[in-house]
């Protein structure tokens, strides 16, 4: 190991380069070492006075043996599988196009993009007519700033201390208020004839009719408030956040002339859910405490509030119908409880749209009772059964009206159910081992949705007729597809497509005549193609206990023989909740994927396992891990290496495994608990000691480990700090110091331990002006070149 550093300099082609590396080391002895290049197994070194690859002197196995680099290699430029090429702009397989929304006349897409592959992205837009793209023009700049009125006609922003309202096309333009001192956007009532905005603390409804402007609460400035929708026209519903439970933590900044403390409230909010008239100015609390709201929407009668709460841990989740117009009593339509936690995204609940005559009351009557409603319990049934909190509030709106749609793991797997919002008619809409990702009503007959029900690494589109419970798929080739989005009038849906070593692309369905799917960007510049990836192997397999069904990718050596015994380097993805491994570009981790093309091309096999607690393998695969973090993953991640090692051509004694936040988390896992199967690693941005993060962010660390004070053992079996003592095998961290997720005392904790144990066996880099997520291509390079030539020091030397 070395910490201190050696400064090389070159003559030729370009002046003086100075390259710096230090890395910090527990060992006393250090030894020098140089700057590192991209080809240490290059055959030769022609001269000192040559320029390396990436312009800086090869690492330790080129000079230990005095060898050239190839002319060839030398000449190889930034269109090429170096390492410095995959991480510098302007990036080889270019910059990801997302789609954001439709254009509300729903003939033009917007979506962020870079054209010149670099980081920085702007948004950009495609006329589907003609497919042609442009830079987004001031026009739909300013829809795209603008709140959009529910019957798609009116736009409604801040401009200034006024409040704008026009129409689509910007004409008949107009003040609406001059309220000054705005926050947040506009929000329109289900009738697009009232606004409620936040100005100076409180909110206040606009009526666009007679430009009357009424202030219709009264908090004194000091309180959080967020407006979360209207129900019909003469309701807004709205939360306020108590932070007085959160803690400050700090995140240091040491780069500046001084040094700031960096101090961030962290903590559970208390939340209080509230509904207020715009005309009685009757404030009611609906539900309030350490909650989470998933997910609340108004029906289109206007007559009903639906809200998705889970608790603190996300152990109970209910969704309740409030009535309007009965008093606002409520009804449980779905309750469900884990022992693990509860997931899913915060867009979950959709109204299928309104009958042509829904029977909605007219909204200048105001309705909505005097008794204040009580906070919901988090128990009960599906209100099919009848359950609802007052017997006496039976709800008589017509069940042709109000028909709700909602995503539930309740059979194990994420799948679509609808109940009426009186509670009449629970039922199950789609049932199977695959997982719903998205859906949105297209009529009140038909639902598009999203789903894994090929395969777990494929997505495709499809159309449920709910009168029939038949399904029939739209999409025919293989591949994932993500970011789904509706147009207004329901005709197309855009989204991301992609497949293995294709990246990302935006294509389209015209859903009146789903003919096929048609691609709206090409994104990928001709260079990557000359890079010549090989193909992943996509693996289904079980595992030891012969149940639980694993995804892993394989990526084999460039040059592969199959009497040889390769190096093998693991990767553990981050996040946990995540899934990685499907048939498709990474979106999450397009660098490393890079990365792990060129591991191969050096001589490695790279393997990838999504290990339990990933996504889109239904409840009980993501919940095992439950109050043991690492304990499961490490087995189903083993499990992978010990199939591939069947075929004889990996080196079982050659591992290292490496990745970040809680990939790094999982490195240092694997180490300490299986150093006979992992014999080196590199962890990035690593949580080392659950109890920090549960400080920081304990919204992710409650529902998977419970409380650090009452559920200690859970911490401390998960915690690498915990086994610090007993690392025998080398390992690299790497850490942003001013990093405000997994913060820098992470990494000093475990650092401390290691050296009070006598550990000689690590080394520490420290990025002083990157956060979690890197920023900077020299960062992410120097990182990356260190991870590979410690797997190169440690798995091939």
């Amino acid at each position: 190991m070395s910490r201190s550093f050696r400064l090389a300099s070159f003559v030729g082609l370009m002046v003086a380069l100075i390259l710096a590396a230090s890395s910090v080391s527990a060992q006393s002895n250090s030894e020098q070492f140089t700057g590192v290049a991209d080809h240490s197994r290059a055959a030769n070194l022609a001269s000192l006075n040559q320029l390396s690859i990436d312009g800086i002197p090869p690492f330790s196995q080129a000079a230990q043996h005095n060898t050239t680099l190839p002319a060839q290699e030398v000449a190889r430029g930034i269109d090429t599988l170096q390492l410095r090429s995959l991480f510098f702009e302007p990036f080889l397989p270019g910059t990801r196009p997302s789609p954001a929304a439709f254009h509300p006349t729903s003939d033009i897409l917007f979506f962020s993009w870079n054209d010149s592959s670099y980081a920085q992205t702007s948004e950009y837009a495609v006329t589907l007519g003609n497919r042609q793209i442009r830079p987004r023009n001031d026009d739909e700049a300013r829809i795209r700033r603008a709140a959009i009125s529910p019957d798609n006609r009116l736009l409604a922003l801040r401009e200034d201390k006024d409040l704008v309202v026009s129409g689509i096309d910007g004409s008949n333009k107009r003040i609406l208020a001059s309220l000054g001192d705005y926050r947040g956007q506009p929000q329109w009532s289900e009738n697009s004839q009232q606004l409620a905005i936040i100005s100076a603390g409180n909110i206040f409804s606009v009526n666009l009719a007679t430009g009357e402007t009424r202030k219709i609460t009264d908090y004194s400035g000091g309180e959080e408030l967020n407006i979360r929708t209207w129900v019909g026209d003469s309701t807004v519903v709205y939360t306020l956040s108590d932070r007085s439970d959160q803690r400050t933590v700090y995140f240091p900044t040491y780069v500046d002339h001084f040094v700031t403390p960096g101090a961030s409230q962290r903590g559970v909010i208390n939340l209080n859910i509230r509904a207020v008239n715009i005309y009685s100015r009757d404030d009611r609390s609906l539900a309030t405490g350490r909650i989470s709201l998933r997910a609340i929407t108004g029906s289109p009668s206007g007559r009903y509030l639906i809200t998705d709460i889970g608790d603190e841990f996300l152990k109970n989740r209910e969704i309740a119908s409030y009535d309007l117009w009965d008093n606002f009593n409520y009804t449980i339509l779905h309750s469900e409880s884990t022992e693990g936690w509860i997931h899913g995204n915060g867009n979950n609940l959709h109204f299928a749209p309104a009958p042509t005559t829904s029977g909605r009351r007219g909204a200048a009557t105001g309705r909505t009772g005097s008794a204040q409603a009580g906070t919901p319990a988090h128990s009960g049934t599906p209100a099919s059964s009848g359950t609802s909190t007052n017997s006496g509030a039976a709800a008589t709106t017509s069940t042709t009206t109000d028909l709700l749609l909602f995503a539930s793991e309740t059979d194990g797997f994420n799948h679509l159910y609808s109940v009426y919002a009186n509670g009449a008619d629970y039922q199950q809409l789609t049932r199977g081992d695959w997982e719903v990702v998205w859906n949105r009503w297209l009529d009140r007959n038909r639902i598009l949705y999203a789903s894994t029900e090929v395969d777990p690494g494929e997505r495709h589109l499809y159309v449920l007729d709910v009168r029939t419970g038949n399904a029939t798929k739209l999409t025919n080739d293989t591949g994932y597809r993500n970011n789904f989005v509706l147009s207004a009038d329901k005709r197309y849906v855009a989204y991301q497509k992609t497949y293995f070593n294709q990246p990302d692309d935006i294509f389209m369905m015209d859903l009146s005549r789903p003919r096929g799917e048609v691609q709206l960007t090409h994104s990928v510049p001709e260079r990557f193609a000359q890079l010549g990836l090989s193909m992943p192997e996509y693996i289904r397999f079980t595992g030891r206990d012969g149940e639980t069904q694993l995804s892993m990718e394989l990526i084999k050596p460039y040059d592969f023989d199959p009497s040889k015994q390769y190096p093998v380097v693991v990767f553990m993805h981050g996040a946990g909740s995540l899934q990685n491994v499907y048939k498709g570009w990474s979106a999450s981790y397009w660098r490393e994927y890079l990365f792990h093309h060129f591991l191969a091309r050096e001589g490695y096999v790279v393997i990838e396992v999504d290990f339990r607690h990933s996504l889109g393998y239904g409840r009980k695969f993501r919940e095992d891990v439950t109050n043991w973090m690492g304990h499961y993953e490490l087995m189903d991640v083993i499990d992978g290496i010990d199939l591939v090692a069947e075929d004889g051509y990996i080196d079982v004694n050659r591992v290292g495994v490496y990745g970040g936040s809680y990939g790094g988390f999982m490195t240092l896992y694997a180490l300490s608990h299986a150093p006979d199967r992992f014999h080196v690693g590199a962890a990035l941005r690593k949580v080392t000691n659950w109890e920090n993060y549960y400080w920081a962010n304990p919204w992710y660390t409650g529902p998977r480990l419970g409380h650090p004070e009452t559920d200690s053992l859970h911490y401390a079996r998960s915690s690498p700090l915990t086994f610090a003592d007993s690392l025998s095998r080398p390992v690299l961290l790497l850490h942003g110091l001013i990093d405000d997720n997994v913060g820098f005392q992470d990494a000093m904790q475990y650092v401390d331990r290691l050296i009070k144990s006598g550990n000689e066996e690590f080394d520490l880099m420290v990025f002083p002006s990157e956060r979690h997520s890197f920023t900077q291509p020299a960062m992410w390079y120097d990182q990356y070149r260190r991870i590979f030539h410690y797997f190169e020091r440690y798995l091939k030397e």
